[in-house]
């Protein structure tokens, strides 16, 4: 990140809490040290683990995948038009 886009972010939040309360300001503190020290969590699920997930064997052509695909959906209020 290059020091212009930090000082413009930096700008952009200081802007938004400078006139929140001490209490305010060492509460965010707390949390974005916290932030720093916390072991990251581990991500779950990758993408290439959906590779190969969908099976669009048993359609004949686009057409019939893409009717499927909007017979399946529902909306409250109102209906799709194709």
């Amino acid at each position: 990140m290059t020091t212009a886009t930090l000082n413009r972010e930096t700008n952009t939040y200081w802007n938004l809490l400078k006139n929140t309360s001490k209490e305010v300001k060492v509460a965010l503190i707390a949390r974005l040290s916290s932030s720093l020290i916390a072991d990251p969590v581990p991500c779950k699920a990758k993408a290439l683990d959906f590779a190969g997930v969908w099976d669009d064997s048993h359609f004949a052509d686009a057409d019939e995948m893409v009717e499927e695909i909007r017979s399946a959906r529902k909306f409250r209020h109102r209906s799709v038009v194709s």
